[in-house]
């Protein structure tokens, strides 16, 4: 018991949601009574918070909503330290110099979530050329989305 606490303890620090624990360990206490029947299912490893991008509607520090990057994207590789929302490249308040939260970039909005509206279109100018993009369903609500960086 002490080490499935201790587990738990682990994935939380790791920036794991309440309910990707959860859903990882759900049905465990569920024993075939024959071999026959057993069912060998791979465990799925939540991906760690800080791999995520993730839209705050409202900074728990700042006049506006926040944007915090995955960990994977660092501060040298955007450009101009910009965000572009809904096409207007002007609504960045702050950038925060140095790493948080995971060792993630963290860019601050002039405007809260909900000032945005619905379908959000977010994007990520590169120095490399590249624009990551981002489509937020509701300004008003929290929202994240795992970053898998391409290899090209």
């Amino acid at each position: 018991m002490r080490t499935i606490i201790t587990l738990l303890w682990v994935l939380l620090l790791l920036g794991c949601e309440l309910d990707e624990i959860a859903d990882t360990i759900k049905g465990r206490d569920d024993k075939p009574t024959s071999v026959e029947n057993a069912q060998v299912e791979p465990i799925p490893v939540p991906v760690s918070g800080n791999a995520r991008f993730l839209w705050k509607p409202e900074s728990e520090s700042r006049p506006g909503a926040a944007v915090l990057l995955p960990y994977q994207i660092r501060q040298e590789d955007i450009y101009h330290k910009g965000l572009v929302v809904n096409g207007d490249k002007g609504q960045v308040y702050e950038h925060r110099q140095g790493y948080a939260n995971g060792n993630r970039v963290h860019l601050f909005l002039h405007r809260k979530g909900h000032e945005y509206g619905n379908n959000i279109k977010v994007e990520l100018p590169l120095k490399n050329g590249n624009i990551l993009t981002w489509t937020i369903p509701q300004g008003a609500a929290r929202y994240e989305k795992v970053y898998k960086p391409s290899n090209d």
